[in-house]
């Protein structure tokens, strides 16, 4: 049950994101377009939880530090990860025959 039940969510959430395509892309495009992403978001306070969050764990059980340089911070990935996931769908957009690693199994192409 609860296997159908996460199966129809996913679906949904699938649907949902088919029908809002182009605006999802429009939107995304902008954000990763910011000259300052990377840095505004390590700033952001979810950044800045996350770096504490780091360096309290860096902290050895003698109660001191691990070796970490004092300027070094962690850096989000999301940043990142949206402008490569945006440089994936403008290729496949270009090529739709472009097989991704997924592309081998039949259940992939059923769903595609």
């Amino acid at each position: 049950m609860e296997h159908a039940r996460e199966h129809r969510s996913r679906r949904a959430e699938r649907q949902w994101a088919l029908r809002n395509a182009q605006l999802i892309r429009r939107l995304a495009a902008q954000l990763a377009a910011v000259d300052d992403l990377q840095e505004r978001v390590d700033r952001s306070p979810e950044g800045r939880i996350i770096d504490a969050a780091t360096a309290v764990a860096d902290i050895r059980s003698d109660g001191r530090p691990r070796s970490r340089d004092s300027a070094e911070s962690v850096r989000l990935v999301w940043p990142r990860a949206l402008k490569e996931c945006l440089a994936e769908d403008e290729r496949f957009r270009n090529d739709p025959q472009t097989r991704s690693s997924s592309a081998a199994d039949p259940g992939w192409q059923r769903e595609q």
